[in-house]
């Protein structure tokens, strides 16, 4: 399968040096990338649990017990300890303090989850790096929105090779390409704990569905940028993984003259091809046509 990415027509030289931009997301046109929504950092029923097994008085016991000195302890036993806590004057003041720590935190767990909120997004923002591809050549509004209104050009890459997959492992979530999930705005998770890898790096509003992305994670050391004027991180691929070239309709002779200088330089692109891309008045398609 045959995969593509928009360029714009001053970005030439990303086939010359066979580098694409990996983007971190403070970069990119959509303000909620990489940004999971979560209603609060943890549920009332996993507190609750949590509470219940850190409160149970065998917990309490085990805890009590060993903060005791040591002569306490060679004159109490532990079975004596448990007949003190198990008193219905002790339990009462334990039931209290339970539902009173658990008012503390259910007061605080907005700003928690706010605080949790904001050290998820800028750990993603500042350490993930987003290179996007699509399977559609032929979009009205990718041409337009990333290829400089049909003036730039689309590479056409091959999926197959190994370059678009360089896992590490079998729960690696970088270094392979990766499916983008479409979700309406409507659809955020109760909590923290229920995210997963594809919905922290992998879905995007229903409203984006048009760009049918798949992406590459890449990590990103923050202290190794590029020297641009956005954040971000080149990638070398490959020249073997590169198919064709397909101008927009509307690319100067400049930018087709440049491109195909190019392709010329370097023996890796001896068997890539341009094509054009036009404007097809009779079905209000694209059309994508050897030149």
């Amino acid at each position: 399968m045959s995969i593509y990415k928009y360029l714009a027509a001053d970005r030439v030289q990303a086939l010359d040096t066979a580098t694409l931009r990996a983007t971190q997301a403070s970069a990119l046109n959509d303000p909620f990338e990489l940004k999971p929504f979560f209603r609060t950092v943890f549920g009332m029923n996993d507190l609750n649990r949590v509470l219940d097994e850190r409160a149970s008085n065998d917990s309490i016991l085990d805890e009590v017990y060993a903060r005791l000195p040591d002569q306490v302890r060679s004159a109490l036993s532990r079975a004596q300890i448990r007949l003190l806590l198990d008193r219905e004057d002790m339990q009462l003041v334990l039931n209290r303090t339970r539902q009173e720590v658990r008012t503390l935190i259910e007061s605080m767990l907005p700003d928690l989850s706010e605080r949790a909120r904001k050290m998820l997004h800028d750990k993603l923002e500042h350490m993930v790096g987003i290179v996007s591809f699509t399977d559609d050549p032929q979009s009205h509004l990718m041409w337009a929105h990333y290829a400089s209104e049909h003036k730039g050009f689309v590479i056409e890459f091959d999926e197959a090779q190994p370059f678009f997959d360089q896992r590490r492992s079998a729960e690696d979530e970088f270094l392979h390409l990766r499916p983008v999930q479409y979700m309406p705005a409507s659809h955020v998770h109760e909590s923290l704990g229920d995210l997963d890898g594809t919905a922290v790096l992998c879905v995007k509003q229903s409203d984006w569905a048009y760009e049918r992305e798949l992406r590459l994670l890449v990590p990103v050391n923050p202290a190794d940028q590029p020297g641009i004027n956005e954040p971000g991180h080149l990638v070398q691929f490959p020249r073997s993984c590169v198919q064709r070239v397909i101008l927009g309709h509307r690319a100067s002779d400049t930018v087709e003259s440049e491109l195909r200088e190019i392709l010329q330089r370097h023996a890796e692109y001896a068997n890539v091809e341009v094509w054009r891309a036009s404007a097809d008045y009779s079905s209000g398609l694209i059309a994508i046509n050897p030149t």
